[in-house]
């Protein structure tokens, strides 16, 4: 699920896709994603709801061009209230750790992302949570021009030294683009997505550092996700792990439990209290993202195996099973699905 300031990030789209004479009802059309409640500070939008409206986006804007003019729109402030927390940190150690503290539960689960260093360089490498086919690459794109532009903002320069694509090179003019708006090398067919910075950046500050207002914005953080995990429920929070973890290998109920510093027969207690089971969770979870994968132009023998499924007509059944519909039935009409969901 994409979270309020993901959605933000949504709206900016939005207002970028002016420019290109494209307006939001063409945007939102078949998503599901209702415009009078996207202001809202709880609304959450689903993966596949953002997967439409990125094919939407596609299909009337170049993409490529579309992603490097976002990120001259993209400040931190689009990030809320972990953006005013990234400016008011004194470091890029600083900086990080609030990424990695806050950004799951504060923005949304579209990507991971890890950092490592080497002698040379601070690389940050970025991965799909859940399989997002065919607007992979605008995701990715997106996230690493606007990761540029936000250093460029929070340091006063790229320090740059590679980016990583994991897509194939576009055209020479959109590839042309690309390496003009980064100035850096970059790699495409590349075997991870992300960005390789100079080490020296680790050294400087960052220009809106506020060592008053720094403490104050964590601690806001914090409040913030106590009360967001107050308000969802425990289905929720089984929910989070399953997402984070790899469709291919679930966690198992014991493991869930586990990880919530619980025995499995409160985690079954606790979810039967709520008018769900543990099978039921991981049932709608495979569901959901069988949907994504197969809105995003997987092939269904692909998705078959990408979920665990033994051969594809076991994977035929279950989606039967779980949404009454075939497999080919839902990716012909998924447009009409969405629209009337």
């Amino acid at each position: 699920m994409y979270r309020a300031t993901e959605i933000q990030l949504l709206l900016t789209f939005i207002r970028c896709s002016a420019k290109y004479d494209v307006d939001m009802s063409t945007l939102l059309d078949s998503t599901g994603i209702d415009p009078a409640e996207l202001n809202e500070a709880d609304y959450l939008i689903t993966t596949e709801q953002y997967t439409q409206f990125i094919r939407n986006l596609n299909s009337k804007v170049n993409s490529i061009f579309f992603c490097l003019d976002l990120a001259s729109w993209i400040t931190p402030a689009h990030m809320g209230l972990l953006g005013y927390t990234m400016m008011s940190c004194d470091s890029p150690h600083e900086l990080i750790n609030a990424w990695d503290n806050f950004s799951t539960e504060l923005i949304g689960n579209a990507l991971n992302t890890r950092s490592h260093e080497t002698n040379r360089s601070l690389v940050i490498e970025y991965s799909e949570i859940t399989t997002l086919g065919e607007v992979l690459q605008f995701t990715m794109l997106k996230t690493l021009a606007s990761a540029k532009a936000l250093t460029q903002f929070l340091y006063g320069r790229s320090g740059l030294l590679k980016v990583h694509f994991t897509f194939a090179e576009p055209e020479s003019q959109e590839a042309d683009a690309i390496r003009f708006f980064f100035n850096a090398p970059v790699k495409f067919k590349a075997d991870f997505n992300g960005l390789e910075y100079d080490s020296s950046m680790l050294d400087m500050e960052v220009l809106t550092s506020n060592r008053e207002m720094h403490p104050k914005f964590l601690k806001m953080c914090e409040e913030e996700i106590g009360r967001l995990r107050r308000t969802r429920s425990f289905s929720d929070s089984v929910n989070e792990i399953l997402i984070k973890s790899s469709v291919q290998e679930l966690p198992s109920l014991d493991e869930i439990a586990s990880t919530l510093c619980l025995t499995a027969r409160t985690v079954r207690r606790r979810l039967a209290a709520e008018g769900v089971s543990f099978q039921y969770l991981i049932n709608d979870y495979r569901m959901q993202s069988a949907k994504s994968l197969l809105i995003g132009g997987i092939s269904i023998g692909e998705v078959s195996y990408n979920l665990g499924f033994l051969n594809i007509n076991s994977f035929r059944r279950a989606f039967k099973k779980w949404t009454g519909m075939t497999p080919g039935y839902y990716v012909k009409h998924a447009d009409e699905i969405m629209r009337d969901s």
